[in-house]
């Protein structure tokens, strides 16, 4: 997903008015909070079996399964 590219920077009210009635114009709030969320989701893109493999150590290579994000989300059966 591509997204559009953003120009950000501080303006006055009028010039904020005179923008925001302009044709195609999106006004939006965020806060840093946010952005950091949206980066950490970035970061976190690698597959479940990418993230075991780039972490876990080689001894314990042969109980990767154990490791898995996906299987962990699976309640065992009662």
């Amino acid at each position: 997903m591509d997204l559009p590219l953003v120009d950000i920077c501080c303006v006055g009210a009028i010039r904020f008015y005179r923008n925001l009635v302009q044709p195609n114009t999106v006004a939006f709030t965020t806060s840093l909070y946010e952005i950091d969320r949206i980066i950490k989701e970035k970061e976190s893109e690698l597959t479940d079996k990418e993230l075991v493999e780039q972490k876990l150590p080689n001894q314990h290579w042969k109980f990767k399964d154990v490791f898995s994000k996906a299987a962990s989300d699976i309640l065992p059966p009662h």
